[in-house]
């Protein structure tokens, strides 16, 4: 797990620990540059989750709204 230590919407620093490669090599070990990369990933697949669900539940409301009104 990727430890962040501040993050802003151009900003993200991390704690690269010792012996994790800074960046990708030949090997199946993890490095920096992938780790950031799936971490970037899952906060935007997490984003278009709640987004999703938002406009879902919004659209649901709606409708609702709408079936009660005569």
């Amino acid at each position: 797990m990727l430890d962040v230590l501040y993050e802003d919407k151009d900003v993200l620093v991390v704690v690269k620990p010792a012996g994790i490669e800074s960046q990708t090599s030949r090997r199946l070990e993890p490095d920096m540059v992938s780790e950031i990369k799936n971490y970037l990933h899952r906060k935007a697949q997490e984003a278009k989750k709640l987004s999703t669900g938002l406009h879902v539940q919004s659209t649901l409301l709606r409708h609702a709204q709408g079936e009660k009104k005569f």
